[in-house]
């Protein structure tokens, strides 16, 4: 069935998406495959206003499922990866000083930090 062979073709796409290391990277391969991932929705649409056998229509659930399940665990990944800070001169990514050490910023939750305290602990940690 079509439908299965393109879905086989979105999961690869999906599987480059969740070896991505960058925000960079990601959106790189991400365009690249988007054609794919438009294609499926288009043949899912379309086979969604169609009649379908028992036997295809079981197919198309199970595909339509796995392909969920993926493209969660994509949607995770990016938010895992976050934003990546750019670089200042001299390749550091922060402005130094900060008021907060490293040390203080990861022991101390986020709830227990005021407003500049969460300013000063942003490159490590994302307490907005």
């Amino acid at each position: 069935m079509e439908f299965r062979r393109l879905i086989d073709a979105a999961k690869k796409d999906l599987d480059k998406l969740l070896a991505a290391k960058s925000v960079k990277e990601y959106e790189s391969v991400h365009a690249a495959a988007k054609p794919t991932f438009q294609a499926v929705e288009a043949k899912y649409t379309e086979l969604a206003g169609t009649q379908l056998s028992k036997a295809d229509l079981k197919t198309v659930g199970l595909a339509s499922t796995e392909y969920d399940k993926l493209w969660n665990k994509v949607r995770n990944h990016r938010k895992a990866l976050g934003d990546d800070p750019q670089p200042l001169e001299g390749g550091r990514k922060w402005k130094m000083p900060r008021k907060m050490t490293r040390r203080y910023c990861k022991k101390t939750s986020c709830r227990k930090m005021g407003f500049t305290q969460k300013a000063s602990c942003r490159p490590w940690k994302n307490c907005y």
